[in-house]
């Protein structure tokens, strides 16, 4: 069952406000933020959290590496235009 997580990707850490934000649907909290992650064309985030929109899961990690673009992460449904960046800009490639 998909569930609609709120999630935030930070790309240096510690940091006060995240970089990326995005709503998003999926089967779990990691999937969404490797969905997020792929969105914007991450490979490598110093730290992310999901948090379910009812609160009944809250998810972080850190140090993520390696999360090469594939199929296998896209289970669940397309993104909605819901997602957007904190900081402009700031941290373009």
């Amino acid at each position: 069952m998909l569930k609609r997580f709120h999630v935030a990707l930070w790309r240096s850490w510690p940091a006060l406000f995240p970089e990326w934000v995005a709503t998003v649907e999926a089967l779990d909290a990691f999937s969404a933020i490797v969905q997020v992650a792929h969105f914007y064309g991450l490979e490598s985030v110093a730290s992310a959290a999901a948090t379910a929109e009812d609160n009944s899961i809250r998810y972080r990690c850190f140090g993520l590496d390696g999360l090469a673009r594939g199929l296998i992460w896209f289970t669940g449904r397309p993104f909605e235009p819901s997602q957007r960046k904190v900081h402009d800009g700031f941290f373009s490639r």
